[in-house]
């Protein structure tokens, strides 16, 4: 009988030993659409230079928290001018930042921002314009960031690029994706009971067309970026801590 409750003693410690599976792998925050609480990222930056330049911005840069969909839509063209460069250009940034929690326990921590994404894209450089240094950039990508509101520290992971084309030469190119998913994390944040967090959850995009100074008639170059047609756009579906 003594060996028995002994035993039954030596479990029970054990069993305290070990931790818990449940409460390593219990998300500590979990969010979806609407993120309520949370501030809207819509982030414009035109910039039109030179007599050849233009910029058309059919839809500026949004982002719904009621549905989680970061929009935006813009075209770039650059042509030669006899007085400076022609340069146009437009960075978007679309998505949500002071998304709170409070950590319930301590420990090293993920979090996963998800999207769902389509979109599509084209470029252009004229022969004339490779020959005289014209240039195109289309670009998109994805960043989550956690801010340690209590301590005043930010974790930043890697910034997840989606799409990264430049033409210096003759051609066109033209590119897009449906339903696309894409997950961008910041990972082993050191997370620590009691304290108040913030995330910061954006995707980021940009079309540039330049032509330098001086280039002859016909160097032109344009790019586009369309996230705001029907069906297009971009979803933070949901927003993970665990």
């Amino acid at each position: 009988m003594a060996a028995g409750i002994a035993g039954a003693f030596a479990v029970v410690a054990l069993l305290l030993l070990v931790p818990s599976l449940s409460a390593a792998t219990t998300p500590i925050a979990s969010f979806q659409a609407p993120y309520t609480g949370a501030k809207a990222v819509q982030v414009r930056d035109p910039s039109v230079q030179g007599c050849g330049a233009n910029l058309t911005v059919w839809t500026p840069t949004r982002f719904v928290l009621t549905t989680g969909t970061g929009t935006g839509a813009v075209a770039a063209q650059a042509g030669p001018c006899a007085s400076a460069d022609s340069q146009a250009s437009y960075d978007g940034t679309a998505g949500l930042s002071g998304l709170g929690f409070v950590a319930g326990v301590s420990g090293n921590r993920t979090v996963t921002a998800s999207w769902v994404i389509t979109w599509s894209g084209s470029a252009t450089v004229s022969p004339k314009a490779a020959a005289s240094g014209g240039d195109a950039t289309v670009e998109m990508s994805l960043t989550t960031k956690l801010v340690d509101l209590t301590a005043g520290k930010t974790y930043r992971g890697r910034s997840v690029q989606i799409l990264q084309k430049e033409l210096q030469t003759a051609k066109s190119w033209t590119g897009g994706a449906v339903d696309a998913k894409y997950s961008a994390t910041v990972g082993s944040v050191p997370l620590v009971a009691g304290h108040h967090y913030a995330i910061y959850a954006v995707i980021e995009f940009s079309v540039e067309s330049s032509v330098p100074q001086g280039s002859p008639a016909g160097s032109t170059v344009t790019t586009a970026l369309d996230l705001a047609s029907t069906g297009h756009g971009a979803i933070l579906t949901s927003v993970h801590v665990a």
